[in-house]
């Protein structure tokens, strides 16, 4: 007889959440978690920092930068936000620890696993105890993919998981300087920049964010140029070297200063808590091979992760526990379609995005694309709050189907679950234009760009357009 439904390999958030779900369903469920305290920091610190550290910015607009961290005696406004910041990762870690998941029925056990084959049997061995289960599922944290340049080991940096310890140190960094521009090193730099720390931002490509649109890319290095963030493009890090106190940086013909490096690289699973090596579980370019109903290599282990294209998106981990639930509790039949998963991450201005780009919806459908573009600064609401930076775009087939979106603007994370939801149930643009929305709001750009493509759609439509302009003719006539 086997010990549960689903055991469960964790180490983030996703993990978890896993956990609590196979729960819910009235699973027997195991979740092995490393022995050590997984860094909360590693969960909750980045994101709550940034979030405390715009919500003060916007209270100080006046002042910027808001807080002078280069100074001996730290100012009573960062006081407040490292006390205000303990207080809600305090919270965070009691709303989603491992005491409140065992409350649920789950059994926690904290150790290393290692996957034991005997005959046709596989299990979980984890401190000497065997787990046996129908099916395991791995939801391993990721780790940052450290880029080859000379000198970075000895030199020392800085990671967006380990960003706190700018803060914790006594003396905090005057300046930093941060090589990539993945989502995660935007917010960082953007968050340092309002706290009195000089960035410079080094990237290998013309602008920051070469995987995204580039208008939407461009505006939003345009806005961190504004806060005073210097970016450096098309320009390799040659090596690195700490002389006395200082780390430099050889960037193409340049030796560049810092107090501290903090990397923004590509991410990948981390596999320091599990051994696979009677699995046959292959990894490819740091993930985990697996089909479209999330099983690896070995039929009975399926895997979820929270990297994809390179980028750390916790959204898609927990779009893909839910998929593998599925399919490991009941029958194996669920797959994955990444169309209808939003993600964003927290610059200002936000950018948001769900489906397919303007790029892959053209070489996709080629000529039966429609694209709407409007922008926040004809938006009353945006008028009124003088918050005018940003666009809304949707993208759709001229059969009316909605292919994408993206947004960069004041709360497009908020914006861009409609979007997400008439994808998933299969909502045409005609019924977003005739939806009503509230006077006055930021969701009435959805709104308009769905009675936009509708334009595109009617001018294109010759029989359409020659029927109206006909029908009310005959009206005046009559």
């Amino acid at each position: 007889m086997l010990d549960y439904d689903v055991v469960i390999i964790g180490g983030n958030l996703a993990g978890r959440y896993a956990a609590l779900e196979a729960s819910r369903l009235k699973a027997r469920v195991a979740l092995v978690e490393p022995a050590h305290k997984l860094g909360e920091t590693r969960n909750f610190y980045p994101k709550t920092f940034i979030e405390l550290t715009r919500q003060s910015f916007h209270k100080n607009r006046q002042q910027l930068p808001i807080i002078s961290l280069s100074t001996e005696n730290k100012s009573s406004q960062f006081s407040d936000l490292i006390k205000n910041l303990n207080r809600v990762i305090f919270n965070l870690e009691e709303i989603h620890s491992l005491s409140c998941l065992a409350q649920t029925g789950v059994d926690v056990i904290l150790g290393k696993g290692k996957f034991i084959q005997e005959k046709s049997q596989l299990f979980l061995r984890v401190n000497e105890r065997e787990l046996r289960s129908r099916a395991y599922l791995l939801s391993l944290p990721s780790q940052p993919i450290i880029p080859d340049i000379p000198g970075l080991g000895s030199t020392g940096y800085l990671t967006y998981p380990t960003i706190h310890y700018l803060l914790k140190d006594e003396k905090t960094p005057k300046n930093i300087i941060i090589i990539g521009s993945d989502p995660c090193g935007i917010e960082m730099a953007q968050t340092c920049v309002r706290l009195g720390i000089s960035v410079t931002i080094i990237v290998n490509k013309s602008h920051i964010l070469p995987g995204e649109d580039s208008q939407a890319a461009f505006l939003i290095q345009a806005a961190l140029e504004a806060e005073g963030i210097k970016i450096i493009t098309n320009t390799e890090v040659i090596q690195t070297q700490k002389i006395e106190d200082k780390k430099w940086v050889q960037a193409g013909d340049k030796a560049l200063e810092s107090d501290e490096i903090v990397l923004a690289p590509k991410w990948g699973v981390n596999l320091d808590m599990i051994d696979l090596d009677v699995t046959g579980i292959k990894i490819k370019n740091h993930q985990f091979i697996v089909n479209d109903k999330l099983q690896t290599f070995h039929p009975k282990i399926y895997a979820c992760q929270e990297v994809t294209g390179g980028y750390l998106l916790p959204s898609i981990a927990q779009y893909e526990v839910n998929i593998a639930l599925k399919n490991i509790l009941f029958f194996p039949i669920h797959k994955t379609d990444y169309l209808g998963v939003p993600w964003a991450f927290f610059s200002e201005p936000e950018l948001a995005r769900v489906g397919l780009t303007e790029a892959q919806a053209r070489e996709k459908y080629g000529r039966n694309v429609i694209v709407a573009i409007e922008y926040f600064k004809h938006l009353d609401i945006s008028q009124i709050r003088g918050d005018l930076t940003g666009f809304f775009q949707l993208i759709a087939h001229k059969n009316g189907k909605i292919l994408g979106s993206l947004c960069v603007g004041s709360q497009g994370r908020e914006l861009i679950h409609t979007i997400a939801l008439a994808m998933s149930q299969g909502i045409k643009i005609n019924t977003l234009a005739e939806m009503s929305f509230i006077n006055s709001s930021v969701s009435e750009i959805i709104q308009k760009s769905a009675k936009n493509c509708q334009s595109q759609l009617q001018q294109e439509n010759l029989s359409l357009s020659n029927f109206l302009e006909n029908w009310f003719h005959f009206r005046r006539c009559w």
